[in-house]
């Protein structure tokens, strides 16, 4: 059974909602992290979670200012033919008297919501109130969309930046073929027009004219899903808010170190350094 992971930063520091939160197929467990306990005396609480589709590697996204926790897409993982042609996204918020409940989200834009692909193991993470998700890919068994094509059972490249505004529950979807198109990919080669998939995204906060989220690692899909390459740690992508433009920057080290070798599907997180630099 595939479990997801997710720790809300709120959740860490403010003592009145400390919780650690697992979607299982079945259960949200939630583990209080504001009181010392140990194995013997840690009592773990179950929220329902069949209201929910059973996925793989869904977006999760912590909104702290509202307490509430979103979920969107991710790979089915059990036949499930209402999920592949539904469209929808999911919030676990406190519904008092009932505490902790899962629900359906409503966007306010519910016409580009409605066209938009359900990508797995997109690289995801929120900044100052928005939820980003990058890439990813697609497959017949979460989208509908996808068995249309030709070659239904591959792992189709999802080519698009989805944002999400918790406050205004605005969707927006802008397309990243050009950072990894010929002549502007900085890998070039076999990862032209190549889609990344598995990756980590942290968010700067107080970069740039706004913020700016940055993007590293995972995996590279075809446009067609029929190849699939690692991404190199030797560049990092990063999105510009206030500009709405993607920039690549080469990493140094590799000289006297190495690069990390590629991986994927992993955690990532930031923390502020001295002088203005962030350790990743």
């Amino acid at each position: 059974m595939h479990v997801s992971l997710l720790i809300s930063h709120r959740m860490l520091f403010m003592l009145l909602t400390h919780i650690c939160t697992i979607l299982k197929a079945n259960a949200t467990r939630m583990i209080p992290l504001d009181e010392p306990w140990t194995n013997r005396t840690l009592q773990i609480h179950e929220i329902s979670n069949e209201f929910l589709p059973a996925t793989n590697h869904p977006i999760l996204w912590v909104d702290e200012t509202g307490n509430m926790i979103y979920t969107f897409a991710g790979d089915a993982s059990e036949p499930n033919t209402t999920y592949q042609s539904a469209q929808q996204y999911f919030k676990l918020s406190s519904d008092l008297p009932n505490g902790l409940t899962w629900s359906t989200a409503n966007p306010a834009n519910d016409k580009l919501f409605a066209n938009l692909r359900k990508p797995s193991r997109s690289a995801s993470t929120v900044c100052n109130g928005v939820g980003y998700a990058l890439g990813g890919y697609g497959s017949a068994g979460a989208d509908n969309y996808f068995a249309q094509d030709d070659n239904s059972s591959a792992r189709i490249a999802v080519p698009g930046l989805l944002t999400y505004n918790f406050s205004t529950r605005v969707w927006a979807n802008e397309s990243i073929r050009a950072p990894f198109a010929a002549g502007t990919n900085p890998f070039g080669g076999d990862l032209n027009d190549h889609y990344p998939s598995g990756g980590y995204a942290v968010c700067l906060p107080d970069v740039g004219d706004a913020w700016v989220v940055m993007f590293f690692g995972g995996r590279a899909y075809s446009g067609d899903g029929r190849e699939k390459k690692p991404m190199p740690f030797s560049h990092m992508l990063f999105y510009d808010v206030a500009r709405k433009q993607f920039r690549w920057q080469d990493t140094t080290g590799a000289e006297s170190y190495g690069l990390p070798r590629a991986r994927r599907d992993g955690c990532a997180t930031i923390a502020k350094g001295k002088n203005g630099t962030y350790e990743v």
